[in-house]
């Protein structure tokens, strides 16, 4: 799988169009031969296919003349050689029109056609590019680029050629439909919307604008509106697999798990080799803990093709789980295509050998909960004898920075390559890869994150003094998180809590819109909002060496108490992340940290109760 951008081209599912190429050709695009062209050339149009490149070059350089008429000519020779698989004489009488007549745009866009037939991308993508270097307009140039960087799964750089289609072909539905599916893979879902909106008013009629509209609505958590577009097209196809598959998505996301089954195993019905629709079923049996069919659904999209990303993704997420790590995180490099996010370094990807002597970066990945799961590997890789070079979150630099092993630490949003020298380069996550753990190896090593001293002492003089056991609670994550509605609860939830108020002192470290809920929710829990004085992660870190446990649900807060070494309750929905392994109590990455898991979807009482009893069992009782 690739881990970096497709540096030969350029340094979420939903309708792609049916296949469709974007709109390229035509009259406008390519010029008409003028009514004086010269006999020979007409001569050579007709008779190009049977004769050899030398042979043709020899009638064109028997021609006086060098005139516009001689680069329209040649253009549409290449073409014609490209689309009968010549594309080696295509590609020299391209260069042979480029050294007569420098520069021409025409020739460019023929040369791109010609490398891109060949298979020659990059050389493909530099053509067009040179042609609209010359002729910003060049409609047939902006079509063909951004085909080839869609048809390399490339759509956030596909994007900008995208939108300049869009300007010089306000009507043309197609287009909008392309930039609309480059928007929803990019999570753009507000600039999506009144994409599709723009290319529902171009085509009313359109089916494929309807569902998208409806799949950019359920991504804004719109779902009521997003089920009116779904059932409003499935009244008109009842049996497109398309819309079957989004309406699974939809009551994935409303927790209905038995009519999300319903539309995944229909859509799969009607069109049994699509992989996408393969994952979603598997995604959604493996939610329901049925896992042995979530298996056969992976094994048949893998059965389909081994190497497509989403495929092998799913699969791997449903192994890990299992603890089968080897197996699981070769299968999970699939992630940087499904999660279109890559290396970004100019160097080589490592291979995992002889790190000693060797100049790393290490790229963070995914969250900050991530970050500060995994980053326990680099000292291990400084001990191995690498340099290591490692980029983080700028929220984690202060932290990060207190963690052994890291020679030069960057925050990513202010990393100049051109003055950073490595070696190789290498992902955050990769690294349980390379030092290939097994559930017996991961290194559970912890503490391995330090809280500031200075700011431990000054949030202890802030603190009132209590008896009380203290507990830190954090009730929800960040609401942009695609899982956020399974694992976030609301504050009220939290209700049963105040049985404990006499023994136990509970205190807000949640951050976010979630910590307003506090004003409303709070005081029935005798709880202390401390979210005013938090600022970043390095006060977090401080004011939780100030509690005998931190409960918090599947975010970046419940990693940092594990990384920091404190007692800590992870309270997880039933579906947990693969990370969490299945039915355990602990978490072999955080030993000081216990699980306490949903027994069904939605299921938070059992939750609450169990925590409770685990609280009253810490403070004997």
């Amino acid at each position: 799988m690739s881990r970096t951008k497709n540096k030969e081209i350029r340094k979420k599912k939903s309708s792609n169009g049916g296949g469709r190429r974007l709109p390229v050709g035509g009259p406008a695009l390519v010029p008409a031969m003028e009514s004086a062209l010269a006999p020979e050339l007409r001569q050579l149009e007709t008779k190009i296919l049977s004769l050899s490149i030398e042979e043709a070059t020899a009638v064109l350089a028997a021609i006086p003349a060098i005139s516009a008429d001689l680069a329209a000519c040649i253009s549409r020779l290449a073409r014609t050689c490209a689309e009968h698989n010549q594309v080696e004489k295509g590609a020299g009488l391209v260069a042979w029109g480029l050294a007569a007549v420098p520069d021409d745009p025409r020739l460019l866009v023929a040369g791109g056609l010609v490398q891109a037939k060949a298979g020659n991308v990059q050389f493909a993508v530099d053509c067009f590019e040179a042609a609209l270097q010359r002729e910003p307009e060049n409609i047939e140039a902006l079509s063909n680029l951004a085909d080839l960087l869609i048809g390399s799964n490339q759509w956030s750089f596909a994007i900008p050629f995208l939108v300049r289609l869009q300007d010089l072909l306000p009507d043309n539905a197609l287009v909008f439909r392309f930039l609309g599916t480059a928007y929803i893979k990019m999570n753009q879902f507000e600039k999506a919307f009144v994409t599709f909106r723009r290319c529902l008013e171009i085509e009313p009629g359109s089916l494929e604008a309807l569902i998208n509209i409806g799949v950019c609505l359920r991504q804004l958590r719109r779902y009521e509106e997003a089920e009116q577009m779904f059932r409003k097209a499935l009244r008109r196809s009842p049996n497109h697999p398309e819309l079957h598959n989004s309406l699974a998505w939809l009551y994935s996301d409303l927790l209905d798990y038995e009519k999300a089954v319903i539309h995944a195993e229909r859509a799969c019905a009607l069109q049994p080799e699509n992989i996408n629709f393969l994952y979603c079923y598997g995604y959604l049996l493996r939610r329901y803990n049925r896992r042995a069919e979530a298996r056969e659904m992976f094994r048949r999209a893998l059965g389909i093709n081994p190497a497509d990303s989403v495929a092998r993704f799913g699969y791997a997420e449903l192994i890990l789980a299992e603890g089968q790590l080897q197996e699981g995180l070769a299968y999970y490099e699939s992630r940087f295509d499904v999660m279109q996010s890559w290396l970004s370094g100019p160097w080589p990807v490592w291979d995992g050998r002889q790190p000693a002597g060797k100049t790393l970066f290490v790229q963070h990945e995914q969250g900050v909960g991530d970050t500060i799961q995994f980053c326990r590997y680099l000292p291990l890789l400084h001990q191995a004898g690498a340099r290591i070079v490692f980029s983080c979150q700028p929220s984690l630099v202060s932290l990060v920075g207190r963690l052994a092993g890291i020679d030069l630490l960057c925050p990513a949003d202010a990393i100049d390559y051109s003055h950073l020298r490595a070696d190789a380069q290498i992902s955050l996550l990769s690294l349980m890869g390379v030092f290939g753990t097994t559930m017996e190896t991961i290194p559970a090593d912890c503490p391995y994150l330090f809280a500031d001293p200075e700011l431990v002492a000054r949030f202890g003089r802030l603190l009132s003094p209590t008896d009380k056991y203290k507990v830190g609670i954090v009730w929800a994550g960040n609401p942009k998180q695609a899982e956020d509605h399974n694992r976030s609860l609301h504050l009220r939830q939290l209700a049963p809590l105040a049985e404990l108020r006499e023994e136990v002192q509970l205190y807000s470290l949640q951050m976010g819109d979630a910590a307003g809920q506090v004003e409303q929710d709070g005081p029935s829990l005798g709880l202390i909002d401390l979210s005013p004085h938090i600022a970043s992660f390095d006060d977090t870190a401080a004011l939780m060496a100030h509690m005998d446990l931190i409960v918090s649900v599947c975010t970046s807060t419940i990693h940092l108490a594990g990384a920091l070494g404190r007692p800590a309750v992870a309270l997880l929905h039933s579906a947990a992340d693969w990370r969490w392994f299945l039915d355990r109590r602990d978490s072999p990455w955080y030993p000081t940290m216990r699980l306490i898991r949903q027994p069904a979807p939605r299921q938070w009482q059992p939750v609450l109760t169990e925590l409770i009893q685990y609280i009253r069992e810490r403070i004997g009782r």
